[in-house]
């Protein structure tokens, strides 16, 4: 039995980059999510990949947001001058994130959990 899951909650890096693909439009977000251990004192950078409900929702980013992605793991490999290379990033399944105060309009709609259907977010 195995495993692939990956649960994080974060600040939101920079602004989500957004592009289509294929003959029905489909899309693709990719963006970044800093996480800290605060037992440590160290921070990480993740790269997260969203399609389908996952990319609608990850749009709607801000850089300075919380988030919470739960996803899975993909590692890619590649050759190059042989030299080879491996990258791994998180595809994203579910997000929901909640704006800091004063980052967006009080009146404006919980666009992310609309999105993907959530009524509540997990933390």
């Amino acid at each position: 039995m195995s495993l692939n899951k990956v649960a994080l909650a974060g600040t939101v890096i920079g602004v989500p980059q957004s592009k289509t693909f294929g003959n029905q439009g489909k899309s693709l977000v990719t963006f970044m999510v800093e996480t800290v251990d605060d037992f440590k004192g160290t921070c990480e950078q993740h790269e997260i990949k969203a399609f389908g409900k996952a990319a609608d929702a990850a749009v709607q980013l801000q850089d300075g947001d919380t988030v919470f992605v739960d996803g899975k793991l993909a590692s890619r490999r590649w050759e190059k001058n042989d030299k080879v290379s491996y990258f791994t990033e998180v595809v994203a399944v579910g997000i929901s994130s909640k704006a800091p105060v004063g980052n967006r309009k009080a009146d404006s709609p919980a666009v992310l959990d609309k999105a993907l259907g959530n009524d509540e977010l997990p933390f």
